[in-house]
């Protein structure tokens, strides 16, 4: 399989997106509890909404048209053209992979280290609502993280073959005398 620098910076560009979107999704809950629970409640949640909403934007787009940035970065050397065994899907899914279990084991390390003040709390003796608040409320986060990326881990196939046939379907087809960017540098 042929490949190029450009198509190494889509995928990594697209796993940065990704990474993105999840983070500011995971981080939102409690950002959204601590806006709500202080005295300006109202004045503060616009512009965390706002926020919010602006990074995901961009985090879609940049999924969307990874070669926005990566063509300006890769310059000269993206029409230079290098023989790799692994197609463009599989370096996608690998990256999937990868990203998944960075979440899972981010999550895993946050759970580690919030279980022992949870611990305490609880050989403190507070019970009831006040402490099941506590607990959902230390543990939600790393719990998600580790969801999230065992979800990311065993999709990414599927999630690499859907995007791969989106953008099979969305690219316009060639005209006759047009000729793709790798060809481009096999002909000089």
């Amino acid at each position: 399989m042929k490949t190029s620098i450009y198509t190494l910076l889509c995928v990594a560009i697209r796993l940065g997106a990704l990474c993105l979107g999840i983070n500011v999704l995971l981080r939102f809950p409690g950002a959204y509890a601590a806006v709500t629970n202080n005295d300006l409640g109202r004045h503060t949640l616009t512009p965390l909404l706002f926020w919010s909403a602006s990074v995901l934007v961009i985090a879609f787009l940049l999924w969307l048209y990874p070669g926005l940035l990566a063509r300006p970065a890769a310059a000269r050397s993206s029409r230079q053209a290098f023989e790799s065994p692994v197609s463009p899907q599989q370096m996608q899914h690998a990256a999937l992979v990868v990203l998944g279990m960075w979440f899972v084991m981010t999550g895993i390390i946050g759970f580690a280290s919030k279980i022992l003040p949870v611990l305490f709390f609880h050989q403190l003796n507070i019970v009831g609502d006040a402490g099941t608040r506590l607990t959902a409320k230390i543990l939600s986060k790393p719990v998600i993280q580790i969801v999230a990326g065992c979800v990311l881990t065993l999709g990414s196939p599927g999630l690499s073959g859907m995007l791969y046939r989106v953008r099979e379907r969305s690219s316009p087809p060639l005209a006759p005398g047009d000729s793709s960017m790798i060809e481009e540098s096999n002909e000089k």
